[in-house]
């Protein structure tokens, strides 16, 4: 990730560790910005443990920590210290491909990144007044 401006400095990044679960953790989040060098909100997960996991298992939330309240990830299998990035849908169950690809296509551009994409399914946005971000188990 080149492009430094706006991203979001989170103290104390989350993780989910649990016996026989993969040790993932938040290791990097952007507070989308509109504009030319603008992308969708978006997180970044690190599997920090010793197998792969299917990230389905996982449900993003901006502010409640509930389940309930939040999205889950698409399923993506995560191999042992590999990252992928996740950007913030809040469509809450709207299935827009187009607007999914478009999203991704525009986020590979600007960041010129080329590993797994991913697409939270609701959750909330992140705001730039206090937002954090959660990662539960379903």
């Amino acid at each position: 990730m080149k492009k430094a401006f706006a991203i979001a400095a989170i103290a104390g990044f989350g993780s989910i560790a649990a016996a026989g679960i993969a040790d993932v953790r938040i290791t990097e989040a952007f507070v989308g910005l509109s504009g030319e060098d603008g992308t969708e909100d978006w997180f970044e997960i690190t599997n920090l443990g010793a197998a792969a996991i299917d990230t389905s298992m996982f449900w993003y939330d901006d502010d409640s920590a509930s389940v309930a309240d939040g999205g889950q990830l698409g399923s993506f299998s995560l191999a042992a210290g590999e990252s992928m990035i996740f950007i913030i849908s809040d469509d809450n169950g709207a299935n827009d491909d187009v607007t999914y690809t478009s999203a991704i296509e525009e986020f590979q551009t600007i960041w010129n990144y080329s590993g797994q994409i991913g697409i939270t399914n609701g959750g909330g946005g992140l705001g730039q007044s206090g937002d954090e971000i959660f990662l539960l188990l379903g």
